[in-house]
């Protein structure tokens, strides 16, 4: 298995056990089509939060290239930025790191739980297309969505 598989049964060595882990990581191997994920059916922060069960996992900034991870107000929209865990005070503190890394608090989209980390790192491949056909690191995703939730009542 590559090297990536490893990662969490290293990092037991270091005692993580009620610290917060910040994945902001894409496991992708090599392949003949490009790069292809190395948890296709799951996700590495997943992965890594049952080999780690005491350490509080957040899964964030892995939809984007460091570019855009430490200036977002550099590109001319505003875009988001997801996380998720199971802890809350967890996604508490990335959250303010992410602010003082200047996303704004309404930028930042909590998709819920850490199974949710499987929908973030599945976007890699589509962001390596979106690299490869604008020829820039610089752009994210933005949600554009209408002022009321799914039951159609306003948020």
């Amino acid at each position: 298995m590559p090297a990536a598989a490893g990662v969490s049964s290293n990092v037991t060595t270091v005692s993580p056990s009620g610290k917060v882990l910040l994945d902001l990581a894409n496991a992708v191997v090599p392949s003949d089509g490009g790069m292809d994920l190395l948890y296709p059916n799951a996700s590495l922060a997943a992965a890594i939060q049952r080999a780690l069960p005491e350490t509080l996992v957040v899964k964030s900034m892995n939809t984007m290239s460091a570019l855009v991870m430490e200036d977002p107000a550099a590109l001319p929209s505003p875009t988001n930025i997801f996380l998720c865990g199971n802890d809350a005070e967890a996604k508490l503190t990335v959250s303010k790191l992410l602010g003082d890394l200047g996303w704004p608090h309404q930028a930042i989209l909590d998709l819920g739980g850490i199974d949710a980390a499987r929908a973030t790192e599945h976007l890699f491949p589509l962001l390596a297309a979106l690299f490869a056909a604008t020829g820039t690191l610089r752009l994210n995703f933005a949600v554009i969505r209408q002022p009321s939730g799914i039951d159609g009542k306003v948020n």
